[in-house]
């Protein structure tokens, strides 16, 4: 069992970090809820990670694969005395980032933690719960500029930051699904932003830089979302010959790009276990077959399994709407589609992005229930009241 997977206590830098990340998630969230209910929330997300790493984390849930490589490669380049900033120039910085672009990304995040806050395995993961409030904020921001309520909004807000699945990856391991998360939501606002004129360069200019960091997290997203964004373009354009068209070019262009991916793809996937795959994308893990490290998923597998019906429900809604929101829905049925093409990658893990994408369809469904049993009890009240009435005017 490794030491830095096992609770230490409280030290002084991850009492002060977590509330540095704690102050500046209210700061952002209070911008969008009342500061109080954004200090609630936001104190349960942060103590659930300061307290798992300074009382109850026994080694249990320590995965000692991807995440131990990340947190050993991260202290590699931090021991070569260069600043996060220096390392990519540097010999060092260009063998272990450079020469593994597909998780380059991840190596340096966990460098630049380990430097700011300390040599410790939490450093990174504190710093991916924070990175889920700002992807919490970016959620907000979609729905903002797809024409939902403020009081739907608050709504899932708070529904997000302490969502399961959100809370299960970002909270207790050292793994890369917080960042994917934060670009895949940025990539999807720049995206439903581009014909806004006035950011035109910056919208643009997020997409691009979006499209170059996944080649160092995870580098076959840009081509999922770009599935996506043409299926929602297909969808509503007046004129499908000119979208095909500069479809087409945009097509030959991430060929082109991916060139290199178009083997490995062939060997990957498997065309006749698509329907085995789709399954399991939708219902794994399955509770009863988890067992460690990944007891954690349990709670939220119960929960998944038990709204399965109400979130299909929910992203139905979602994708007859004309709202931007389609978009959401496109993105998760590429990218649920693709892993079931890829058994090798149909892991709960690979899944998890395209899950916090899901937590809208699931709140979709426990919002149209809410509602619907608020205008009820409003109904039912004015039938009770209504003879009254009639007796008052008599």
């Amino acid at each position: 069992m490794n030491s830095y997977a096992v609770a230490n206590g409280f030290s002084w830098n991850l009492i002060v970090w977590t509330f540095v990340f704690g102050g500046i998630s209210v700061f952002f969230i209070s911008s969008r809820i009342s500061f109080k209910l954004a200090a609630v929330l936001i104190t349960i997300k942060f103590l659930i990670v300061a307290t798992y790493f300074g009382i109850w984390s026994d080694g249990t849930w320590f995965i000692g694969g991807d995440d131990q490589g990340y947190f050993e490669t991260g202290l590699i380049l931090l021991q070569t005395g260069y600043s996060p900033l220096d390392i990519w120039f540097s010999p060092e910085g260009k063998y272990l980032l450079s020469a593994h672009t597909s998780v380059a990304l991840y190596r340096w995040w966990n460098m630049l933690w380990l430097y700011l806050i300390e040599p410790s395995y939490f450093a990174p993961v504190m710093a991916n719960a924070f990175v889920s409030v700002l992807s919490a904020c970016l959620f907000d921001s979609i729905l903002r500029i797809s024409g939902y309520a403020r009081r739907f909004r608050a709504g899932f807000l708070a529904f997000f930051l302490l969502h399961w699945d959100i809370v299960a990856w970002t909270s207790f391991l050292n793994i890369k699904e917080a960042l994917i998360v934060f670009l895949l939501l940025l990539l999807i606002r720049s995206v439903l932003q581009i014909g806004n004129r006035q950011y035109i360069v910056i919208n643009l200019s997020l997409i691009a830089m979006c499209v170059i960091l996944f080649q160092g997290i995870r580098f076959y997203y840009p081509i999922l979302i770009g599935v996506a964004v043409s299926l929602y373009w297909l969808s509503k354009t007046p004129r499908p010959v000119i979208t095909v068209g500069a479809l087409l070019v945009v097509g030959v262009g991430l060929a082109w790009f991916y060139g290199n991916y178009l083997d490995l793809v062939q060997e990957l996937v498997k065309v006749n276990q698509v329907g085995r795959g789709i399954g399991r994308m939708l219902f794994s893990p399955l509770p009863w077959k988890i067992s460690d490290p990944a007891t954690y998923l349990i709670p939220g597998s119960i929960l998944h399994i038990a709204l399965l019906p109400g979130a299909v429900f929910g992203a139905w809604q979602l994708l007859k709407s004309s709202s931007q929101t389609r978009l959401i829905v496109l993105v998760v049925i590429v990218g649920l589609a693709f892993y079931a093409l890829v058994p090798r990658l149909g892991s709960p893990r690979h899944r998890a992005p395209m899950m916090a994408l899901w937590t809208l369809f699931e709140y979709q469904f426990i919002f149209v229930l809410i509602m619907g049993w608020v205008r009820a009890r409003a109904t039912s009240a004015l039938s009770g009241l209504s003879p009254k009435i009639g007796q008052g005017i008599s």
